[in-house]
């Protein structure tokens, strides 16, 4: 979404931070490929950031100015822009790329948790211009490289024009242990809410640990196990969760994850064992979807002490 500068008072003096600060990006656009030097002159202010996967007028560079949010300071960012890049965090250049047919990422930022100064410039000089291949511009918010397309919901919950001077209200959210699913399977037993997958009698399971990290919400499962809920189109904006093998089961089982939305499979784990750590799970939701699948396979080498757990397993609604 991209709002005209003028449609509402409170856009008109932008300059005067916390009580000024709106949702969004200062949006506008430079002469030359690329402007380093000339200040956004803040045409309008996007949400969406759908500019960063437009084409680019020639001789012309983008300029997005403004405040990224991150909860935990642990973010990448990733371009395949044609033709040239650069991005500022705090005022610091920490990417750079003059490549139209590569793509260039930074690791993980490591920032302090908070709001943080942003400025996003693309260009083009002549001929073809925006992606190149995937997303010209995209982030990862846990520091990765899982790379998502930036917006903001609408809320302010990733970026503000100025610095707000607080953090954004979370997101309502919904435990999947709270809700009725559609249907399951299970290799053992049947499927458990906010506790291990135990043994074969219902309700016969244990505190949520992987890695030695326990959660008091989720669902503990057996490979090979399938779990289908019906969710509301537009109602939910992200799934979440930890996941792992179950330390009741030790050292031993190994599983593969899958998150699955209308059926299409939208992650999925390397091969996690009983020795490894829990590995966090964030999966934006489409808004026509009208399904979620969470599955976990034996990887291939039988179910034998294959107990799965989605530790913390939540919806976040928009």
């Amino acid at each position: 979404m991209t709002m005209v500068l003028g449609e509402d008072a409170k856009l008109r003096t932008p300059s005067e931070g916390g009580g000024a600060a709106v949702p969004g990006l200062f949006y506008g656009t430079v002469s030359g490929n690329i402007n380093e030097t000339d200040a956004n002159p803040k045409t309008s202010i996007t949400t969406s950031l759908s500019e960063t996967e437009d084409a680019i007028a020639g001789n012309t560079t983008e300029v997005f100015t403004g405040y990224i949010y991150d909860a935990d300071g642990q973010i990448s960012f990733s371009e395949n822009n044609d033709d040239k890049t650069r991005l500022w965090i705090d005022g610091q250049l920490v990417l750079s790329s003059d490549l139209w047919s590569d793509r260039v990422s930074t690791g993980n930022l490591n920032l302090s948790p908070g709001w943080h100064q942003f400025e996003l410039r693309l260009s083009n000089g002549n001929g073809g211009s925006g992606p190149h291949t995937g997303l010209a511009f995209a982030y990862d918010p846990d520091g990765g490289s899982n790379w998502i397309h930036p917006a903001d919901n609408g809320s302010g919950n990733l970026f503000m024009t100025e610095d707000p001077g607080s953090s954004p209200t979370p997101p309502a959210s919904v435990y999947l242990s709270d809700l009725q699913e559609d249907s399951s399977t299970n290799g053992w037993g049947s499927i458990e809410k906010d506790m291990t997958n135990g043994e074969r009698e219902a309700q016969d399971g244990t505190t949520i640990s992987i890695g030695g990290q326990t959660f008091a919400k989720g669902l503990g499962v057996h490979a090979n196990s399938t779990i289908t809920y019906t969710i509301s189109a537009g109602q939910y904006s992200r799934f979440t969760a930890s996941v792992g093998v179950d330390d009741e089961v030790g050292s031993s089982g190994s599983v593969v994850f899958q998150v699955e939305l209308d059926g299409v499979l939208y992650y999925q784990s390397a091969t996690l064992t009983g020795s490894d750590n829990a590995e966090s799970v964030s999966v934006d939701i489409p808004v026509d979807a009208t399904t979620i699948t969470l599955k976990v396979n034996d990887a291939g080498n039988g179910n034998g002490y294959d107990h799965a757990s989605w530790g913390n397993a939540k919806l976040l609604q928009n």
